[in-house]
């Protein structure tokens, strides 16, 4: 049976079974997941909330550069959308204004090529 003490996350860092102690209150045991080649009696820092349950890390800089690169990249591919889609619909309009006009032009030469009125 699982603790409610350890982290609900997937990861490929094992759990394993821990005791620790904030400042000022008990020990408490539970699991929490260790980093990679981490040696017994290794100090882990664990974030917890006002209840003591253990909790997510905060975000660490690598995971705010990748998320920051992502947004970018997606600001970047709206803004080429933008540009194509008003690209193509001012095309499109100015396709249909000289088709207009063509037509325009003729209506009044063609009859004198064909010899129809």
């Amino acid at each position: 049976m699982r603790s409610a003490f350890c982290q609900r996350r997937a990861s490929l860092e094992p759990l394993v079974r821990t005791r620790c102690a904030a400042p000022g209150r008990a020990s408490r045991e539970g699991e929490v997941y260790a980093p990679g080649g981490a040696k017994a009696r290794t100090t882990v820092t664990v974030w917890t909330d006002r209840s003591g349950k253990v909790e997510g890390s905060l975000v660490q800089r690598a995971d705010v550069a990748i998320s920051e690169a992502l947004e970018a990249l997606a600001a970047a591919v709206l803004a080429g959308a933008v540009v194509a889609v008003t690209g193509f619909l001012a095309r499109r309009a100015l396709d249909m204004r000289r088709l207009a006009a063509w037509d325009a032009e003729w209506s009044r030469t063609g009859p004198q090529w064909t010899g129809r009125v």
